[in-house]
C-alpha cells in the first residue's frame, strides 16, 4: 500500500489542488494530512472542505489552535497569518469540527510498521520544529505499547516547510515539507510517500513544481507581502 503524507497547505487552494493532481497520479491507498490548512492565505475553508473529503488522517496543527485562540500569537505575526478574517466568515458547526482535530496519530496496523505523527514534534505536537540535523533527544516511539513484533518505525512531522528523510537506529524521521508554502525552494511543493509493502518499507520525498504566476496572479493583493518574497526564493 502506498500513503502520501501532506502538510502545510496554509489556505493556498492553488498549489492544493496542483498537488493533488500529481497525487492522483501516483494512486495512494491513503492520504493524510498534518495539519496547518489555515494561515497566511486566503483559502484556508475551501482547502478544509477538500481535504475533510479526501485525508484518511486529518491532523490539528499550530495555524488551526491559533484559528480557534488556542495558541496567542502577536499583532505582528497576524498582519502575516491573516486568521482573523477567517475567524469572522468560517460557520461556527465547522470551526467545532476542526477543535475536535487530534493532534497527534499512531498506529501499527500497518503490518508490523509503527507510525506516528504530529504537526510539530513528538515532545511538542503543535509548535515543534525539527530540521535535518536534529535527532529526537531521548525520545524514543512508543512501538512496544501498540506491537510486539514491531520492526520497522516511522515519525512523520511538518511544520518547518523543510523536507528531509533521517534515519536512525530506532527507524526513519521523515518532514514531509510543504504544499503551500515551500521555505527551501519557493515553487517546489512537496509530500512524502510511504510504500509498504510484504517485503518492506521505503520513504520517499516527492517535490512538484507549483505554478507561481498563477499564485501570485491569484493571491498577491491578499497576502502579505513576505509570503510573496518567500514563494519567489
Amino acid at each position: 500500500m502506498k500513503i502520501a503524507v501532506i502538510s502545510d497547505v496554509h489556505g493556498n487552494l492553488v498549489a492544493l489542488n496542483k498537488a493533488l493532481e500529481v497525487i492522483e497520479a501516483i494512486k495512494p491507498t491513503e492520504i493524510w494530512f498534518l495539519g496547518d490548512c489555515f494561515g497566511y492565505f486566503p483559502e484556508g475553508i475551501e482547502c478544509y472542505d477538500i481535504l475533510t473529503k479526501t485525508c484518511l488522517v486529518f491532523l490539528k496543527g499550530n495555524h488551526e489552535a491559533m484559528l480557534l485562540d488556542e495558541l496567542e500569537y502577536s499583532k505582528a505575526s497576524g498582519d502575516v497569518y491573516r486568521l482573523e478574517g477567517i475567524k469572522q466568515v468560517i460557520d461556527p458547526v465547522k470551526l467545532n469540527s476542526i477543535s475536535s482535530l487530534p493532534e497527534s496519530y499512531e498506529s501499527s496496523r500497518y503490518g508490523k510498521n509503527y507510525f506516528f505523527a504530529a504537526h510539530g514534534s513528538p515532545q511538542d505536537l503543535l509548535k515543534g520544529y525539527i530540521y535535518p540535523d536534529e535527532d529526537l533527544g531521548l525520545w524514543k516511539p512508543g512501538q512496544s505499547e501498540l506491537s510486539n513484533d514491531v520492526i520497522s518505525s516511522t515519525v512523520l512531522i511538518a511544520n518547518t516547510h523543510r523536507p528531509f528523510i533521517s534515519k536512525f537506529d530506532w527507524g526513519t524521521l521523515v518532514n514531509v515539507g510543504s504544499i503551500g508554502l515551500p521555505r527551501d525552494k519557493g515553487n517546489s511543493g512537496s509530500f512524502a510517500l510511504i510504500d509498504v509493502t510484504e517485503t518492506g518499507i521505503s520513504h520517499e520525498i516527492i517535490r512538484f513544481e507549483i505554478p507561481i504566476l498563477e499564485i501570485i496572479d491569484t493571491y498577491e493583493r491578499l497576502v502579505h507581502e513576505s509570503v510573496v518574497a518567500t514563494l519567489m526564493r
